[in-house]
């Protein structure tokens, strides 16, 4: 999960890869690009993107339905990963414990990043399913 600066907030905040698509560029590339930019893993292979639920985001009443995906990253990805974005200060790998935590006491605290978390988590401890950590 990045840390990205947002002078706009004063300072960095937890957020997960996010953002647009170019033009004629399919919603998984762009998933996978945005992943390789804020994080610097570098992963190609879209049949590892897991389609999420969306969620609703409704600047000014316009509504939009991102698409959400999640991937599974190895240890040795995010140890060995490259460079990143200028905009991102710092890079973690937490638990679900420790997201859980992180969200409770607002460090985690964007929107987006919360509604996104928090339908994965909802959804991950209310089935029987062992998912790794984020």
């Amino acid at each position: 999960m990045p840390k990205v600066r947002r002078k706009i907030m004063g300072g960095a905040l937890w957020e997960l890869p996010a953002g647009g698509v170019k033009k004629n560029e399919h919603p998984e590339t762009a998933a996978l690009r945005e992943l390789r930019e804020e994080t610097g893993i570098p992963i190609t292979d879209t049949s590892r993107l897991t389609p999420e639920n969306t969620i609703v985001v409704s600047p000014n009443r316009l509504p939009m339905f991102p698409s959400v995906f999640s991937v599974n990253i190895s240890q040795n990805e995010f140890d060995n990963r490259s460079t990143h974005d200028d905009e991102v200060e710092s890079l973690g790998c937490f638990s679900i414990n420790k997201i859980k935590a992180m969200m409770n006491s607002g460090e985690i605290m964007t929107s987006i990043t919360l509604a996104i978390l928090g339908r994965f988590i909802l959804c991950r401890d209310s089935q029987p399913i062992n998912h790794p950590s984020i």
